[in-house]
Order: C-alpha cells, then sequence, then structure tokens
C-alpha cells in the first residue's frame, strides 16, 4: 500500500535502481511530475509517444528502455 501515485511510483523506481536499471519508458506527453520523481531515483526518462489507446507499445524497442546502467 501506498499514500498514491507519486509514493507507489517512487518505490518502483527505487526498486528498479537498486536491480541496476538504467532507463525508464514514460508516456510523452505526460506528467512532469513523473519525469522528477524518476530523475530522483537514478532512473534517465525515455519519452515514448502515446495515441488513442495510451502508450504505442510498438515504440519501446526504440526507446531502448530495458537497457542496464
Amino acid at each position: 500500500m501506498t499514500s498514491g501515485y507519486t509514493q507507489g511510483l517512487g518505490i518502483v523506481c527505487q526498486t528498479l535502481t537498486a536491480a541496476g536499471a538504467g532507463r525508464i519508458a514514460l508516456e510523452e506527453p505526460g506528467d512532469p511530475e513523473a519525469r522528477l520523481i524518476v530523475a530522483r531515483a537514478g532512473l534517465e526518462p525515455v519519452a515514448v509517444r502515446v495515441d488513442g489507446d495510451g502508450i504505442v507499445v510498438d515504440e519501446l524497442g526504440r526507446a531502448d528502455a530495458v537497457r542496464s546502467s
């Protein structure tokens, strides 16, 4: 349980950083606060565009957001 989206995202990002992740995909346009949370956790935010259905999944590979640091 968390107190909300901000705390939950922070915990996920800290966990990813501790596991060796270096980047994370974020929706673009998206919540500017998410970029700050990601950066504070030591991750590089990678913008991936959205369409009417949400994040464009086909662009996740191009974003190379799964690369470890």
